[in-house]
């Protein structure tokens, strides 16, 4: 069975973005989450999720 893979992305106190990610082991997962909070200059973290939380990614280490 594959893992699924999601990225919520937060930005400030607003309801975070979950995004599903296109990944199929944790590495790639982890490298789609911190393009995903490049993208959104607002963005506050980012966590990674395989059912459980993973990895919660600040803003200041996607840079």
């Amino acid at each position: 069975m594959t893992t699924q893979w999601f990225c919520y992305v937060h930005v400030g106190e607003e309801t975070p973005l979950m995004l599903p990610l296109e990944a199929q082991d944790r590495k790639a997962a982890l490298a789609q989450a911190h393009g995903l909070l490049i993208e959104r200059p607002h963005a506050t973290h980012a966590e990674l999720w395989d059912g459980d939380l993973t990895e919660r990614i600040e803003r200041a280490a996607a840079r």
